[in-house]
């Protein structure tokens, strides 16, 4: 009877990590109000070269990910004639998905709303809110939760015994 109290007490308090996670989806609800800007941390910026905005802003946006910050490999790609004045947004999104290596890849979404994607932002969980199953991805983060408060608790023990 002793060890199934203390299971259910360390289940209980396995969960109380998980109040954090579902505070996510209240930062900020529809209809209420937006911060007025927002900072994403680990964009390089990059200056224009002659002709070349799209291929700087794109590269600027993948180097949130990783990519280095050069974007004339990607202009070399999207606009083989240096005066093409034009890049569309077909074509970024075919150099991300056929250039760029990795688990990178772009897709495009129509029929949104400025306030529909500062909510997005601002609530910082864009996979839970653009999920088809917003449902699974809850489920999924309660369970890892879990699983790493109860490998925690139990290997907590054996750590604090291999010390002493």
């Amino acid at each position: 009877m002793f060890k199934i109290r203390l299971l259910l007490a360390m289940m209980l308090l396995a969960l109380i990590p998980v109040g954090a996670s579902f505070a996510q989806d209240s930062l900020v609800a529809p209809g209420e109000l937006l911060p007025s800007s927002w900072h994403l941390n680990g964009i390089t910026h990059i200056y224009q070269g002659w002709n070349n905005c799209g291929p700087a802003t794109l590269t600027m946006g993948l180097t949130y990910y990783g990519y280095p910050a050069d974007q004339y490999p990607a202009a070399q790609w999207l606009k083989p004639n240096s005066e093409d004045k034009n890049v569309s947004p077909w074509q970024l999104l075919k150099y991300v998905n056929e250039q760029i290596s990795g688990s990178t890849y772009a897709i495009e979404r129509q029929g949104g709303t400025l306030e529909r994607l500062k909510e997005l932002i601002a609530n910082n969980f864009i996979v839970r809110d653009v999920s088809r199953w917003p449902l699974l991805i809850t489920a999924g983060m309660f369970a890892a939760t879990l699983s790493s408060a109860l490998g925690s608790m139990m290997g907590a023990p054996r750590i604090l015994q291999a010390f002493a």
